[in-house]
């Protein structure tokens, strides 16, 4: 199969040093396609691993970045699929951004109440100043590597660090890092969690303040839904809406990184003084309108199930290509410093979640 991508591309390479200007665009459209489609089609292949496997708690965007750092590594990019890859993980993440507002209505974020979303997002800020301030303080790590690990242990999983990357500016192989490493805890959350309340370990939560502690602690919207509902019905729906009020406070967050890192450039250049205007990315504000959009406007089940078709092809495209624009040696730069700051970050998750899930519904 290789063989013959080789021969191909090299077939259009060997074209393209003519110099008719016209074949020269059609080439460059051509590599430009297919570095897509190669992010596309091991996108499909992770995904039909997973459903292979029969494991639902599997990320297949986790699996698809795999792949994808997988074949970059062992067989090689050409030069000429690169802006096909980079448009991919950067274009087609920022549109799939905004359609995971379709996810979301205010509606359901009321259900949580006054209490509950207080104490949410007062957890949520909590973990991601902690975050932040044990991997950039405690483990020496990147402004950037550290922005990403924060928005992955507090929002929800690598979803925010999608939506992140495009803010802080992040390169391939910090956000392949964050990605890999706070999903590989949120999978080992989704296991530890239902046997921890089990065995009576999760002292003071029955199964409904169960479903807020899953849906404030685990990383992944599909991991949280299956741990709050491997226990019953009633504590994964409370676990689901939970989740999804972290979900949409990724708005304010980029909006909040946004005006951060304009003001660090306004500050760090004197010609830039005096003329500060805050650029916040045009896909948070669809993100903010899709939301709205979506509690307005009545949308049937089969065009929100499309919709989600969408967002989850386009999401799993882009990963897929952040991994195929990453480099291992890179990966092995960074150590084990994301690891270990992802894992006390999330135990510090786990604790608040533990007294927010008790506080609330004792006052309930």
């Amino acid at each position: 199969m290789f063989a013959i991508y080789d021969r191909i591309v090299a077939f259009f390479d060997e074209v393209y040093k003519t110099p008719n200007d016209r074949m020269r665009s059609g080439i460059s459209a051509f590599g430009f396609v297919l570095g897509i489609l190669l992010a596309a089609a091991i996108g499909w292949a992770a995904k039909q691993l997973v459903l292979w496997t029969g494991n639902t708690t599997l990320s297949p965007l986790f699996v698809g970045m795999i792949g994808g750092i997988i074949v970059a590594n062992c067989f090689g990019i050409k030069d000429s699929l690169l802006p096909g890859i980079g448009f991919a993980s950067r274009g087609l993440l920022r549109f799939s951004v905004v359609l995971l507002g379709f996810r979301i209505t205010l509606q359901e974020l009321v259900e949580i109440g006054p209490l509950g979303y207080f104490t949410l997002t007062t957890i949520v800020i909590a973990t991601f100043i902690f975050t932040y301030w044990i991997s950039k303080k405690g483990f020496g790590l990147k402004p950037s590597v550290s922005f990403l690990i924060a928005a992955g242990c507090s929002i929800c999983g690598a979803s925010a660090i999608s939506a992140t990357t495009n803010v802080v500016k992040s390169e391939s192989h910090e956000t392949a890092v964050a990605v890999g490493t706070v999903t590989i805890l949120g999978m080992s959350f989704l296991l530890l969690e239902p046997i921890l309340f089990q065995s009576g370990l999760l002292v003071g939560l029955d199964s409904d303040s169960f479903g807020f502690f899953v849906g404030t602690t685990i990383h992944e919207v599909a991991q949280a839904v299956a741990a709050g509902f491997a226990l019953n019905e009633n504590s994964g729906k409370i676990a689901t809406i939970v989740k999804m009020g972290r979900v949409v406070l990724l708005a304010p967050l980029l909006l909040g990184l946004g005006l951060l890192f304009r003001l660090r450039k306004t500050n760090g250049s004197d010609s830039d003084k005096g003329k500060t205007k805050v650029n916040v990315p045009v896909f948070v504000w669809g993100f903010i309108a899709t939301i709205v959009i979506h509690s307005l406007i009545p949308i049937s089940n089969e065009v929100g199930t499309h919709i989600r078709s969408i967002n989850d092809l386009f999401m799993l495209i882009a990963l897929t290509a952040i991994g195929l624009d990453t480099k291992v040696l890179h990966l092995k730069k960074l150590g084990w410093k994301p690891v270990a700051a992802a894992g006390l970050a999330s135990l510090f998750l786990l604790i608040l979640g533990w007294i927010g899930a008790i506080f609330v519904f004792r006052e309930m």
